[in-house]
């Protein structure tokens, strides 16, 4: 698939697609390059959280949970 690299929704829909057709490998690759444009996306940690999780790599899933999780608990402070 080829899309403008700088385009993080294009990234989210196909991490999304491929998820959808069972392809968890191709989609965590998708949703990785959301983060390495903008590792403070809360959809995309969310999201591969759900991934990492589906794939059984509880130990990557905690990682991005704590993320978000951090992410939250500063929105919430300002």
């Amino acid at each position: 698939m080829t899309f403008d690299s700088n385009n993080e929704t294009a990234y989210i829909n196909a991490a999304i697609a491929a998820a959808n057709v069972g392809d968890i490998n191709k989609a965590i690759a998708y949703i990785e390059q959301v983060l390495k444009m903008n590792p403070e996306d809360l959809d995309s940690l969310q999201i591969a959280m759900q991934l990492y999780q589906a794939k059984g790599d509880t130990q990557t899933a905690q990682k991005y949970y704590s993320q978000a999780q951090l992410l939250i608990e500063q929105s919430q402070q300002n």
